[in-house]
């Protein structure tokens, strides 16, 4: 009786590890490192569809940016990028650093670094807009 037990639980448990759903939102908290691993990332392999999206950056980017990234990343470069300008936006997009910081993935700065971690919604517009050309 005792092995059918441990069995059945064995099972349960197995089921419920390897459950796992989209997030629909991402922590507000923050790593006080801002490198490495954080159990309030969100996870680098989601899918997203940008097949109905046309973002463009002078309306649906650059607020973003002005909103969370130019108080370091400005003419002053203290962030090493000048976010200012979409030629910038676009290189560290390119290079993979952008995607990697907002998404607080391992081996990347978390940014906005002095924030909370952007929202589910606004990095896929910011995704979806590299992903489909990155239109001005």
């Amino acid at each position: 009786m005792k092995k059918i037990s441990l069995i059945g639980i064995s099972v349960l448990l197995l089921f419920a590890a390897c459950s796992t759903k989209m997030p629909t939102s991402i922590s507000k908290e923050k790593s006080s490192k801002h490198s490495g691993a954080s159990s309030n990332i969100i996870a680098a392999n989601y899918k997203i569809d940008c097949s109905n999206m046309n973002l463009s950056f002078i309306t649906d980017i650059k607020p973003i940016f002005e909103t969370h990234c130019t108080k370091c990343h400005n003419e002053g470069r203290k962030g090493g990028y000048n976010f200012t300008y979409s030629a910038e936006i676009k290189t560290a997009l390119r290079s993979g650093q952008l995607l990697g910081a907002v998404k607080w993935q391992k081996g990347f700065p978390h940014m906005p670094a002095d924030g909370a971690q952007l929202d589910l919604n606004t990095i896929i517009k910011i995704e979806c807009w590299y992903n489909t050309g990155m239109k001005e």
